[in-house]
């Protein structure tokens, strides 16, 4: 069976789904826009919330400096965006695989 394979992690002011393999790409892009997966109102709710609370990690008027994130505050967003991850998971299906990097963005 084909599956889509796709890289879940948050990139500054863009998505957090990317197309990872040709029949990913080729269907969805590699920027992947949350409303172009079949996905509920309440996932994409969510994950335009989590890209929200992102584009906070970084120190805006001064993006040299370190996060203001604290330690706990970046454990609470990997476990709240491996949550949101395996839910995508669930919600596309067998078709796609979903590779969770969202911890290589925030340690």
């Amino acid at each position: 069976m084909c599956q889509y394979v796709l890289r879940f992690w948050f990139d500054h002011g863009r998505t957090c789904i990317w197309g990872m393999n040709d029949l990913a790409k080729k269907q969805y892009g590699y920027a992947i826009e949350n409303k172009s997966l079949p996905l509920s109102d309440n996932l994409i709710n969510k994950l335009i919330s989590m890209q929200e609370e992102y584009t906070t990690y970084i120190d805006w008027e001064y993006p040299k400096n370190p996060s203001p994130w604290t330690e706990k505050h970046k454990l609470d967003f990997f476990k709240r965006a491996s949550a949101i991850c395996m839910e995508i998971q669930e919600e596309l299906g067998s078709k796609f695989k979903i590779i969770n990097d969202v911890l290589k963005n925030i340690i």
